[in-house]
């Protein structure tokens, strides 16, 4: 991670989370946790003028142009000093938005496999992905609607667009200082 003060205030962008072993996880995007792709090269293209993006993702998680991209394991002081420093975030479900919680940072969390009712904060804009027109989850399933480890056949989706309101999710982000204030 560069040291030197970033020229603009950050936006703190995760797109990914969860288990970085290819083992447990050989695929780059978990389309029930992770932000998609083409989402999150909207979100760049809209704010990176304006703000330095810091992206969160795994080692193989996908490439963005426009930001400064941290995939490696780094110590927690210099984890949380980047969230401490940020003035907007977006999030997952995620060890980060726990964090935000801790430090009472607002943040919008994307939620699409879990449930910010059961591991979210009201603190945050929880932005809820769009029910599916496909019902494919799991039967046995009490604690979350599909498989947490991304099984690709479970996916009810058929683009990003299906998963999540393009428009909503910028204007949120947009507005989060506003929020936050």
């Amino acid at each position: 991670i560069n040291n030197d003060p970033p020229p603009k205030p950050i936006l703190l962008l995760q797109t990914t989370g969860g288990a970085t072993s290819t083992e447990l996880n050989p695929s780059s995007y978990n389309w029930s946790r992770d932000i998609p792709y083409e989402l999150a090269v909207n979100i760049v293209n809209k704010f990176k003028d304006k703000y330095y993006i810091v992206h969160l993702t795994k080692p193989n998680g996908y490439s963005l142009a426009n930001v400064e991209r941290v995939d490696t394991k780094i110590p927690l002081t210099q984890l949380f000093k980047i969230i401490k420093d940020s003035t907007k975030r977006i999030l997952i479900d995620s060890a980060v938005q726990h964090a935000c919680a801790a430090f009472n940072l607002p943040s919008d969390v994307l939620w699409i496999g879990t449930s910010p009712t059961l591991f979210g904060y009201n603190l945050h804009r929880n932005i809820v992905a769009n029910q599916p027109t496909i019902a494919n989850q799991l039967f046995n399933s009490y604690t979350y609607d599909y498989e947490f480890q991304d099984n690709e056949l479970e996916c009810p989706y058929l683009n990003f667009e299906d998963i999540f309101n393009k428009e909503e999710v910028l204007n949120r982000l947009d507005s989060q200082d506003n929020f936050i204030k």
